[in-house]
């Protein structure tokens, strides 16, 4: 069995892969089968085709009729396939909403969240973690003690103690303990991997919070819902990771999130015949409502669909404003999610255009107060200018010798012919001396 060898050969190792197959026929004095699995036809897979295979023969799994047109993207038929549009500012919220709707729906649902970058994975997994499960009690107890150690005894006394009991009540309890969350990616130690993968494929339920390390090649059985964070660079990415459910015969739903300026990217899964209805936000947050996220001053409920998203967003920001550890948790994911949203290729420019990014906006759905620029240090324009600005300090620099050599030569032309151009020299050495002798005769 050769796993992933469409991507062998997209990394170049094309000599490698064809070495294996080689000494596979060598050994091989048998008559030997194979057969080439893959959820896309792409040039990888038509390139190992002509590698691996001899007079092949076609079939599509997808369509019981022969004469009908190859597809080259497939979706199982019993995925449900959905989009949300969100804007910037509420995918923190939407996300949250969205999670703890589908796992209180049902205790036995199984789900994948993929996200671009590994400190997105780190983050947002903290992130559920403390609307799921609670915040500790050792950070807000330690926080208290050291607010009470500045006020004066005489200031507890005129205060009470109805006020310090009312803080050390501010520690919220989470809103369903019983979720579990797992979180997997590259960095990880493989037997860390290792353990995360057997857990959550022997788990009747939980959230794998995870990159793409997860998308392809793992057989994780009996998962209810894919979550797409963040939308894929190409098509057949995107059926790679809704292919992780709705998996022999099973069914399956999948949502990706997506800012009203990325809208596009529906149509271009509809070009290629991967139709997706549409999920309203209002529907995501009126289940916020239900699950009765409190404020985190008063402890009240939520009276309205705009309060409980209020109280679900302030909620994680001042977890992120009180724990040093937290914020640059967050400011680090903003920074890799700024960074690969940057690195989107060009074929794809027109749907995930950098420029249309709202960054303030992008802050919030990492729970920053911070401006851009103070938590990254480079601005909207800045980084986008990044590169012509490195281009524009070689110019300069050129320039510059340019003009020195200009200037050299316009000075070999002012000096005389018979000249040798060191006359400023030996006058300076020639006052040296006159200053010694007249040191000596004093």
């Amino acid at each position: 069995v050769l796993d992933e060898a469409d991507r062998m050969l997209e990394l170049g190792y094309e000599r490698e892969v064809q070495k294996v197959l080689t000494a596979l026929q060598e050994k091989n004095t048998l008559k030997r089968q194979t057969l080439l699995l893959s959820a896309t036809l792409t040039k990888g897979i038509q390139q190992l085709s002509e590698v691996s295979l001899r007079h092949p023969t076609f079939v599509d799994a997808a369509s019981d009729d022969p004469a009908n047109d190859i597809k080259d993207l497939v979706t199982p038929e019993n995925l449900k396939q959905t989009f949300l549009l969100v804007p910037a500012k509420l995918r923190l919220v939407a996300l949250g909403a969205f999670v703890l709707w589908k796992c209180q729906q049902s205790k036995n649902k199984k789900m994948l969240v993929f996200l671009p970058t590994q400190d997105m994975v780190d983050f947002y997994t903290k992130f559920l973690e403390i609307i799921l499960w609670g915040e500790k009690g050792e950070d807000i107890n330690d926080a208290v003690e050291d607010d009470t150690e500045e006020i004066t005894e005489d200031a507890k006394l005129l205060m009470g103690d109805k006020y310090f009991d009312k803080k050390v009540k501010q520690k919220l309890k989470g809103l369903d303990q019983t979720i579990k969350l797992l979180k997997l990616h590259g960095s990880m130690k493989q037997a860390d991997r290792l353990s995360v993968f057997q857990d959550f494929r022997s788990s009747s339920s939980g959230v794998l919070m995870c990159t793409d390390v997860a998308a392809r090649g793992l057989d994780l059985p009996q998962v209810d819902w894919i979550v797409q964070f963040t939308a894929p660079i190409c098509v057949s990415d995107y059926v790679h990771r809704v292919g992780r459910t709705a998996r022999i015969g099973a069914k399956g739903s999948s949502v990706i999130f997506l800012l009203p300026s990325e809208a596009g990217f529906v149509k271009q899964l509809e070009n290629e015949k991967i139709p997706l209805a549409e999920m309203t936000l209002e529907q995501v947050l009126q289940k916020l409502l239900r699950s009765g996220v409190t404020g985190s001053v008063d402890g009240r409920r939520p009276n309205s669909m705009e309060e409980a998203a209020t109280n679900l967003q302030m909620r994680i920001e001042n977890a992120v404003v009180n724990s040093s550890e937290l914020h640059q948790l967050a400011c680090q994911a903003y920074v890799s999610f700024v960074r690969s949203y940057a690195s989107y290729p060009r074929e794809a420019r027109e749907v995930f255009c950098f420029k249309d990014l709202h960054l303030g906006h992008c802050a919030k759905s990492f729970a920053l107060r911070d401006p851009p620029s103070k938590i990254t240090g480079i601005g909207k324009g800045q980084w986008v200018d990044k590169q012509e600005k490195r281009t524009k300090d070689i110019k300069r620099e050129e320039k510059i010798i340019k003009a020195q050599k200009r200037r050299i030569c316009q000075k070999s032309l002012i000096l005389s012919e018979f000249s040798t151009g060191f006359e400023g020299i030996s006058k300076q050495e020639k006052e040296a001396k006159r200053a010694k002798k007249e040191k000596i005769s004093l």
